[in-house]
């Protein structure tokens, strides 16, 4: 029985992957040549951490192979079907061969494996072929640089795994940048933002570049400052990732040591708007731990990850320490739920729905393609959390690294920086096999609500078309079908300047059958 279940579990997270349109976060690559593919499953005995008392068998992504060692810093991108393209520690390119990729070598970017963020991949603007590529300095090295990686051997010099064919780097910035960068998509639809905070200079912003179809506008990006000033590395400074909400409407960002949190470190909340770049209402909570070991000299506490359950309703934050005794010292790291809305609205006095300690250093803390958290505990393994979205009821589990990879493979502090985007999508819903001349209902139902929507266009694939007007996010149409056979049902999203949104048009395929059931005459009904 035991088996049974386990396969019945697969089966349903076959089903459920299986449904997604986007498989970029597929594939993932990082610490000490680790990797995991979400293409094929096994299952892994999980232990049960804090809190949660049972073991039990977890289904996993099965080990992938790496050709990179970094401590932190790792991206890494699939195309849409889930086949790596390539990956990088910020400072190398390599290719799905996991051989570094012409003109990815050391030396082009600025990117390092001691950023906690040292990049992130997006797609080029108005390309199916073309990815952009950005890399950040550790500390407060100040740089920040991009790549444009053209995977078309006929654009690319011949190159079938990719090439980087262009580099630059940003200016224009308010602060010092390193470690913490991210991006996130423009509301129409096709561009980006690249936001990147930076400090140390008595003013700390939020900086946004914007990248379109003409490439990236590196200089003069939207300036959003910050209530309080953050220190730069060199003056005792430390940062942690940029994160964004479901929605692309929220930015949070945390690091160590800002001038009036009293030594301890705080993470920032903001309303971001994917139409302009900028960053408003921005509010900060200052990070303190709960439990206080004695006898103790100091004790700092340093932001390091954040991430939001899928529904978005609550927010996952990591953060360490060092207790500083009179002989010794102890690594801790923390974990705490937030309910997200809670937080927003007053981040100083929010109480968490759950705080975990650990005498290990917490990493990052990411989403996975199945809708769990995967958080890092730097040499030891994984831990995961298999029902993020019940905070106040969680079963986390922890794998170790040994169960996870063969030979000394070992995760570290740093998960691969996604888009935010890749998770949260459109999905047209309805019946897929139905009978002739009944009337069904069919729903889009779109999730990144960070695009300014003005209408759709429904196309029933017989025929039949409607234009419907209006912003709202969960439309459903009903239609009727009067002759048999497959039909394909397309619906396209449009703004207020009818640029089509790529991310909300969406497909079903569909079969209507006649459904006729052969009657024998000698049955009668009374």
């Amino acid at each position: 029985m035991k088996y049974r279940i386990i396969y019945i579990a697969c089966l349903l997270s076959i089903i459920a992957l299986s449904g997604q349109a986007q498989q970029e976060t597929w594939t993932w690559t990082f610490g000490d040549g680790a990797g995991l593919t979400w293409n094929n499953i096994c299952t892994l005995n999980g232990q049960g951490v804090y809190g949660t008392t049972e073991n039990s068998p977890l289904i996993m992504p099965i080990q992938a192979r790496s050709g990179m060692k970094t401590k932190e810093g790792c991206f890494t991108i699939s195309d849409p079907q889930g086949n790596l393209l390539c990956y990088s520690d910020g400072s190398k390119v390599w290719d799905r061969t996991h051989a570094i990729m012409p003109g990815g070598e050391a030396g082009n970017f600025s990117g390092d494996e001691d950023s906690a963020q040292s990049g992130i991949f997006f797609p080029y603007p108005g390309s199916s072929s073309k990815y952009v590529m950005i890399t950040i300095s550790p500390y407060s090295d100040n740089i920040m640089m991009y790549g444009i990686i053209d995977m078309n051997p006929a654009t690319n010099g011949g190159h079938e795994n990719g090439a980087v064919t262009s580099t630059g780097t940003f200016s224009g910035q308010t602060g010092k940048l390193g470690e913490s960068v991210s991006a996130i998509r423009h509301s129409n639809g096709s561009d980006y933002w690249v936001v990147a905070p930076g400090t140390g200079t008595g003013t700390t912003a939020f900086n946004a570049w914007r990248v379109t179809s003409s490439g990236v506008q590196a200089t003069s990006p939207v300036k959003s400052t910050l209530p309080i000033n953050i220190k730069s590395f060199t003056d005792g400074g430390t940062y942690g990732y940029v994160k964004f909400s479901k929605d692309s409407r929220t930015i949070l960002w945390g690091s160590g040591y800002a001038t009036i949190t009293g030594g301890y470190g705080c993470f920032f909340l903001g309303d971001f708007n994917p139409s302009t770049g900028s960053v408003t209402n921005i509010k900060y909570r200052t990070l303190k731990k709960t439990i206080t070991p004695t006898p103790m000299v100091h004790q700092p506490v340093y932001f390091y990850s954040a991430e939001f359950s899928p529904s978005g309703k609550y927010l996952y934050t990591t953060s360490n320490g060092v207790a500083i005794y009179s002989s010794s010292q102890d690594y801790w790291g923390l974990m705490e739920v937030f309910d997200f809305e809670e937080l927003k609205n007053d981040p100083e006095n929010a109480i968490p729905k759950a705080s975990y300690t650990s005498n290990m250093y917490m990493g990052a803390a990411q989403l996975t393609p199945d809708g769990r958290i995967f958080i890092s505990e730097n040499k030891e393994g994984l831990d995961i959390i298999e029902n993020p979205d019940e905070a106040e009821n969680l079963r986390i589990y922890h794998i170790s690294n040994t169960s996870l990879f063969s030979d000394y493979i070992s995760a570290r502090a740093a998960l691969p920086n996604f888009l935010a985007n890749y998770f949260y999508d459109s999905n047209l819903i309805g019946n897929r096999h139905f009978c002739l001349n009944t009337n069904q209902l069919f729903i889009l139902n779109i999730t990144n609500t960070g695009i300014d929507l003005s209408y759709t266009k429904w196309d029933f694939g017989d025929g039949s078309s409607i234009e419907t007007g209006g912003s709202s996010l969960m439309q459903s149409k009903p239609h009727i079908y009067t002759e048999s056979g497959s039909y394909t049902i397309s619906v396209k999203c449009y703004d207020a300047n009818d640029t089509e949104i790529p991310h909300g048009s969406k497909t079903l395929q569909i079969y209507v059958d006649h459904c006729s059931m052969p009657v024998n005459p000698n049955i009668h009904l009374y």
